[in-house]
């Protein structure tokens, strides 16, 4: 364990931290990060460990939610699309998306979203119609293409002090997949 300090109310605070355990090597075609760790070298997928993190984050604070200062507003273009809203809309306030229907016009609105969600209300729109899933199972589908659609994308550059976070944060993950169950590693 090595000890580290910050600053809090202008007094410095002892804390531990993890000596970090792998060694950061690179990365090839801003795609894949080299590392050593336990006498082994993995090949991580930025993309995938990213979504993976993000999701469980997403799950970890599901139902915490975040007011938007400008509520998204949809307009929807058919009946099903209505249907489908009034489905699942239960599903999405249980997860931190306060989902309505504007009164007397065909339009739906969502004036909050989960805190620890990135994204436009674009990418809320597209996620919503992607595929239609029945209630029970739109929730995790729903998180899971929320976080690939926010995770860092192939071919992004990630510079060193981003990379060896990112590597932390996959190494300390349950599951080694991302959330479509392709492999991090």
């Amino acid at each position: 364990i090595n000890f580290g300090f910050y600053l809090q109310e202008n007094k410095y605070i002892k804390t531990e931290k993890t000596i970090q355990d792998f060694k950061y090597l690179g990365s090839a075609f801003n795609v894949f990060l080299f590392v050593e760790k336990d006498e082994k070298i993995y090949v991580i997928d930025q993309h995938a460990a990213h979504e993976r993190i993000l999701f469980e984050q997403l799950l970890k604070t599901s139902g915490q939610e975040q007011p938007l200062l400008f509520p998204y507003e949809f307009e929807i273009e058919t009946e099903s699309q209505n249907e489908y809203l009034e489905k699942i809309q239960d599903e999405m306030n249980k997860a931190g998306f306060t989902l309505s229907k504007i009164e007397n016009s065909d339009k739906w609105q969502i004036t909050s979203v989960p805190i620890k969600w990135q994204g436009s209300k674009q990418s809320i729109w597209d996620s919503l119609f992607e595929k239609q899933y029945e209630p029970k199972d739109f929730m995790r589908n729903f998180l899971a293409t929320c976080a690939c659609k926010a995770a860092i994308k192939e071919g992004t550059y990630i510079d060193e002090f981003t990379a060896k976070d990112l590597i932390k944060q996959t190494f300390e993950l349950e599951d080694p997949h991302c959330p479509h169950g392709r492999p991090i590693w």
